[in-house]
């Protein structure tokens, strides 16, 4: 939902999503549309966009995002003149709008509603192509109707001040077309391929997107930490697990994201689970984490019980292997 664009629907709606999406489309209206800046607007973005961080910064387990927008352009918005502090929202603007469906689609994958990660990757490519229009001083190409068309123009305007322009445009058509093929029943688990497909496609766009806005002089300083940041989402189980504010994030949910981040790679006693556990600032009552870690080494479960310690049944990559041959 951008500028007043409702979510699209059956698509699942998190907590604070639309708390969020109203920040950020504030944002992008005050650094691109609105044609004065006032110092209370200033303060007030300000203030929104912490919010917005510190729910970020639960979801990813970490604050690296936090601590690059403000050591880079936050800090500096309160001395700068208008033009200085127009210039540093947009920068904000161009990093930001890219997490917000970024970290929901993850959440969708590990919640194995595929189609809809896949959807959420597509609103990014949307955003993405949005960002690049504006950043370049075209913004005239989001009158055309079609996301093929734009991405086209975008492709032909660019061809000579940026090299990556054609793999950027061909990744931003894959992950988007995959978006368009929905069934009325795509949870297939072969869906699963090309929703971790559309993932890391992602990832690669943020990349190739940044690279881009330093083409037509849009020049993200802390390019390289960013994309270190994203990778690391891939990477990383913790970063998977979705912490809402107001709702406690379900003990399933981590000792999963534990999993997928190979921390079962060797045998973890129920000490050694609590304590790891602690350290993403997360404390459950040893009844609730006994039945979890019964229930995920069931049968069918992701892990096994082994003397009193736990061990994955299967790595996850061969997990999600198994799953697209069955």
């Amino acid at each position: 939902m951008e500028l007043g664009r409702p979510l699209e629907q059956g698509l699942t709606k998190f907590p604070d999503e639309d708390k969020i999406e109203s920040v950020q489309d504030r944002l992008f209206r005050i650094a691109w549309v609105e044609s004065t800046l006032e110092v209370d607007a200033i303060k007030k973005t300000i203030k929104e966009l912490n919010e917005v961080l510190s729910v970020w910064s639960k979801i990813l387990a970490s604050e690296k995002l936090s601590e690059i927008l403000w050591s880079s352009y936050l800090s500096s918005l309160d001395a700068g003149g208008h033009p200085e502090s127009l210039r540093l929202l947009q920068k904000v603007d161009l990093i930001t709008c890219f997490f917000h469906h970024y970290i929901y689609a993850f959440d969708e994958f590990v919640n194995r509603k595929f189609r809809n990660s896949v959807i959420r990757c597509g609103l990014i490519c949307e955003r993405i192509v949005k960002r690049l229009a504006m950043g370049s001083g075209m913004r005239e190409i989001l009158d055309l109707p079609k996301f093929e068309s734009k991405v086209g123009r975008l492709r032909s305007e660019l061809e000579g001040k940026c090299e990556d322009i054609d793999d950027l445009a061909n990744f931003l058509q894959y992950v988007y077309h995959k978006r368009t093929e929905k069934g009325a029943h795509d949870t297939t688990p072969a869906t699963a391929l090309i929703a971790k497909s559309c993932l890391t496609t992602v990832a690669t766009i943020y990349l190739l997107y940044l690279q881009a806005l330093y083409c037509v002089g849009q020049t993200i300083q802390p390019k390289d930490a960013l994309v270190e940041l994203v990778n690391s989402t891939i990477s990383t189980g913790t970063t998977l697990v979705l912490s809402t504010e107001g709702s406690p994030t379900k003990p399933g949910q981590v000792i999963e994201s534990l999993y997928r981040g190979r921390f079962f790679i060797e045998r973890r006693t129920l000490t050694e689970i609590r304590s790891e556990l602690a350290k993403l600032g997360y404390t459950f009552p040893t009844p609730t984490l006994f039945q979890v870690l019964r229930r995920l080494s069931g049968r069918e479960g992701i892990l096994l019980k082994e003397k009193r310690s736990y061990i994955q049944r299967l790595p996850p990559e061969e997990y999600f292997r198994k799953e697209i041959a069955a």
